[in-house]
């Protein structure tokens, strides 16, 4: 295994992508994840490499490749997808659409329905396993190599979840996809993902356009005023989310 860009050195978590040879003449592209240097997280993290073990495939969720060890520091390891995010494909299409005037109306492009149907069961499958997805967003939704489905990456097991906080919850200027909950009183469910996954929904449909803050909302009644029914979204689609 060779490590071969660093992606993230965080307190809580490091990252990189590493290439893993094969015999003589093979490599794979892969991601490496490890503890930070915070103190006392390194047998937190130990906990969520067999949590991850025990997890099967979905193919909803970024697969998992295995554990190695080095120097006694414990590497999970996961597939490396180089396709870009929702958000990339979301803003290309955008421009697109805007240069030949098809953004207003219209029928919604296919892959808004499926990109939102791999969201809800790749969040139904987490949730089967009591991993949960704080900061859940279109950002964390890794495109497949055809670009026509996503991948979930970057979430936490329940029983760890405060292994690598993922707001600063001391702003009120947080994105609204993270819940009134976890802003307030710094909780994080399931129900927290179903409000997560209702407004990637909405970032969906909207062509990646970032949603409001809790600084924009006061109320129940703020938030719909503020996510309002995007252009292409059907009306079903609108009552189910």
């Amino acid at each position: 295994m060779v490590f071969s860009l660093l992606l993230k050195e965080g307190k809580f978590r490091h990252r990189w992508i590493g290439i893993f040879k094969k015999g003589t003449d093979g490599q794979t592209k892969v991601i490496l994840s490890t503890a930070g240097d915070y103190s006392g997280c390194e047998a937190d993290w130990r906990r969520v490499c067999q949590m991850v073990r025990e997890m099967p495939d979905n193919e909803n969720v970024v697969k998992f490749l295995g554990l190695c060890t080095k120097s006694d520091t414990v590497y999970c390891v996961h597939e490396h997808l180089a396709y870009g995010t929702v958000r990339t494909l979301l803003g290309k299409d955008y421009g697109r659409n805007m240069v030949q005037g098809e953004l207003n109306g219209g029928v919604a492009p296919y892959y808004f329905f499926r990109f939102a149907l791999c969201v809800v069961r790749g969040i139904k499958f987490l949730h089967q396993y009591h991993w949960i997805h704080p900061g859940l967003c279109i950002d964390k939704l890794l495109l497949t190599a055809n670009n026509n489905s996503c991948k979930l990456y970057n979430f936490c097991h329940s029983a760890v979840k405060d292994l690598e906080p993922r707001a600063d919850v001391s702003t009120s200027f947080v994105p609204l996809y993270f819940p009134p909950e976890h802003i307030g009183k710094r909780v994080y469910t399931k129900k927290s993902d179903v409000w997560a996954v209702g407004v990637v929904v909405w970032e969906i449909f909207s062509y990646g356009v970032l949603p409001p803050t809790h600084a924009d909302v006061r109320s129940r009644v703020d938030v719909c005023r503020n996510l309002t029914k995007p252009n292409r979204c059907p009306d079903k689609m609108l009552d189910l989310n």
